[in-house]
């Protein structure tokens, strides 16, 4: 995703999905005094890599609850009767074929996993792929009560919602080691608790 510049400061947002990126895009929206019909389409000034003299910041996450909370946002089924992947769908998220089946956590994460090489939709990329080198980052865990703040709404739901029980061993053991490079740029441990 292109990095939203912001000039009067001199810095560069660079937005990953599932790590707040909704709300600070409202808040700078706001900010800036933007119109839209949908924060994401807003026309922000962006940039497709860093600029001289600007500092690069972005929000980052626990890779296993920004993969929960992908999941509980997008793919959960609430009632068995709905198509738990509809509103993924309706959100734009390139979802391999393979998903599409899985309905429950477990399968979520070991289907996606075993054909997330090979895909590039930042919903499910790593987030080091989504941001340039020497970055400024904050861990959404740590500065999510100032961002609630900031935008004037309570989103705890979405990023602070316990995700320690659907986390088997194995399952937290696989997931760890898929985002191990995320787990060690960002300084997070592989079983934290989440």
């Amino acid at each position: 995703m292109p990095g939203i510049v912001l000039h009067q400061v001199r810095l560069v947002y660079w937005p990953i999905p599932k790590c707040a990126s909704t709300t600070v895009k409202l808040c700078l929206a706001k900010s800036l005094g933007l119109h839209y019909d949908n924060v994401h389409d807003a026309s922000f000034e962006t940039t497709a890599g860093p600029i001289a003299g600007y500092t690069d910041v972005a929000l980052v996450r626990h890779p296993l609850r920004r993969l929960y909370s992908l999941w509980a946002s997008a793919v959960r089924r609430d009632d068995l009767t709905s198509n738990g992947f509809l509103n993924g769908l309706q959100r734009g998220i390139a979802w391999p074929n393979e998903v599409r089946h899985s309905v429950g956590f477990d399968e979520f994460v070991r289907v996606l996993l075993a054909v997330l090489q090979d895909r590039a939709d930042p919903h499910f990329a790593a987030q080091t792929s989504q941001v340039p080198a020497g970055v400024v980052f904050f861990r959404l865990e740590e500065v999510g009560h100032l961002l609630d703040l900031l935008a004037g709404h309570d989103n705890r739901t979405c990023y602070a919602a316990p995700c320690d029980a659907a986390y088997g061993d194995d399952l937290r053991r696989l997931a760890s080691q898929h985002f191990q490079e995320d787990i060690a740029r960002f300084g997070y441990d592989n079983f934290d608790r989440l």
